[in-house]
C-alpha cells in the first residue's frame, strides 16, 4: 500500500513538473524584445544594404523613403545600396531586369544623395562574346564616373551561378571567378581603387546538389584573391565561414575585408560571442558595418511571400550587439536570443565608418 502511494506521489510530482516546464517554455516564447537605447551618437555607414522592390504597390520612391525613415530611427547616416544583378537573372531570366537593378540604386541615390551610395552589378548579357570583358570595363568606368563605389556580385555561391549559367547556356558548374574574361574587370577595379563585394557560400548552407559547386567556388575565390593582390575584396556576411576560417583567410590575404551582415549567427551563444568579439578586435581595420537590410512592407516575390522581412529590422539589433554591455543577453525584434559584445570605442568607430571610408574612398 505504501509503495502504491509513493508511486502515485512520484507520478503527481512528475505531472506538476511537466506543467511548470510547459508554462516556463510558454513564458520564454512570449518574452518581449529588449528595448534598445543608443549609448552614443556615432557616424554610421551601412556597407551592405539593398533596394529591392518586390511589391508593385511599393515603388522606388516609397521604398527609398521607408529606408531613410528606418535609418533615421536608429541613427544610420548613410547606406550603400548593392545591386543584385546575378540574383535577378537567376530569379527572372532577364538581363534587362538585372540592368534595372543598377538603374534603381542610382535613382535612389539621386533622391537622397547624402544618404545613399551605390555598388553596381555586372551586366552579363553577351558574356559569350570575346569582347565582353572590354565592354564590361567601359561600362564600369562610366558607372564609377557616375558615382558608383564598387561592384557587388553573387558569383561565389552555387544557387546564383547555376541560374546565371543557365541563362547564358554555359555548363552548370562554370565558375565566373576562374574565368579569364573577368580578369580585365578585376584589373580595372584595382586601377580605380574600387572594391569587389562578393558572396562566397560555405558548403553546409546550401542544397545537397550544390555542395560540390560551392566547395569549388571557395577554392576559386582564394585563388582569385591571391592572383589579384591589388584589388580589394569584401566578403559578405562575415564571410559565411567560421571565425577560424576567416582568421586563416585574413592572415593569408591583406587585400581581403568582410562586412558584418549575418552577425546574429555569430552571437547566439556566450562562447561564440566571445570568439566573435576577439576576432572583430584583432582585425578591426578590416571589418565594415553591414546589415543586408532592405525595406519591405508586404507583397510577394517570385519565390513566394516574405513575411520574415517585415520582422527584419536589423539596425537596433546590430547596434545592441556591438555597443551593448559585454556579455548581456537580450532578445531582438525577431525573437532571437543574442549576446552583446561591448566593443571598445576606437573599434566601433572603425567598424561604423572609418574602414568604409578608407575602402570606398
Amino acid at each position: 500500500m505504501e509503495n502504491k502511494k509513493a508511486q502515485i506521489a512520484i507520478i503527481l510530482i512528475i505531472i506538476v513538473l511537466i506543467i511548470i516546464g510547459f508554462f516556463l517554455i510558454k513564458l520564454t516564447l512570449k518574452q518581449k524584445p529588449t528595448p534598445w537605447q543608443p549609448t552614443k551618437d556615432y557616424y554610421i555607414i551601412d556597407s551592405h544594404a539593398h533596394l529591392i522592390i518586390y511589391n508593385e504597390n511599393q515603388g522606388l520612391e516609397d521604398t527609398a523613403k521607408i529606408f531613410v525613415e528606418e535609418m533615421d530611427k536608429y541613427g544610420i547616416d548613410k547606406a550603400l545600396l548593392l545591386s543584385v544583378t546575378e540574383a535577378t537573372v537567376r530569379e527572372t531570366g532577364s538581363f534587362e531586369l538585372a540592368r534595372k537593378q543598377n538603374d534603381d540604386v542610382f535613382a535612389a541615390s539621386e533622391l537622397y544623395p547624402k544618404r545613399f551610395d551605390v555598388f553596381v552589378g555586372l551586366d552579363y548579357e553577351g558574356f559569350n562574346n570575346p569582347n565582353w570583358g572590354s565592354n564590361a570595363v567601359k561600362k564600369l568606368d562610366n558607372q564609377i564616373t557616375e558615382g558608383a563605389k564598387g561592384v557587388k556580385s553573387h558569383i561565389g555561391n552555387a544557387r546564383n551561378i547555376v541560374g546565371l549559367n543557365k541563362a547564358l547556356n554555359l555548363p552548370t558548374t562554370h565558375s565566373f571567378m576562374s574565368d579569364k574574361k573577368l580578369v580585365p574587370v578585376f584589373d580595372e577595379l584595382a586601377k580605380l581603387n574600387a572594391p569587389f563585394l562578393v558572396h562566397v557560400s560555405i558548403v553546409e548552407d546550401w542544397k545537397e546538389e550544390n555542395k560540390p559547386i560551392n566547395k569549388a567556388l571557395v577554392n576559386d575565390f582564394e585563388k582569385l584573391v591571391a592572383a589579384q593582390p591589388n584589388t580589394k575584396f569584401i566578403l559578405a556576411h562575415l564571410g559565411q565561414h567560421s571565425i577560424e576560417k576567416m582568421t586563416e583567410l585574413f592572415d593569408k590575404y591583406p587585400n581581403l575585408y568582410v562586412d558584418s551582415s549575418g552577425l546574429k549567427k555569430y552571437v547566439r551563444t556566450k562562447g561564440d560571442a566571445d570568439k566573435t568579439r576577439a576576432f572583430l578586435i584583432k582585425y578591426q581595420d578590416r571589418i565594415l558595418f553591414g546589415t543586408d537590410y532592405w525595406p519591405y512592407r508586404g507583397g510577394e516575390n517570385t519565390e513566394g511571400t516574405w513575411p520574415e522581412r517585415e520582422k527584419y529590422r536589423p539596425y537596433g539589433t546590430y547596434r545592441q550587439i556591438l555597443e551593448g554591455d559585454l556579455g548581456k543577453l537580450f532578445i531582438d525584434n525577431a525573437g532571437d536570443k543574442l549576446y552583446s559584445i561591448g566593443l571598445p570605442e576606437n573599434v566601433l568607430q572603425k567598424i561604423y565608418h572609418v574602414n568604409s571610408e578608407k575602402v570606398f574612398g
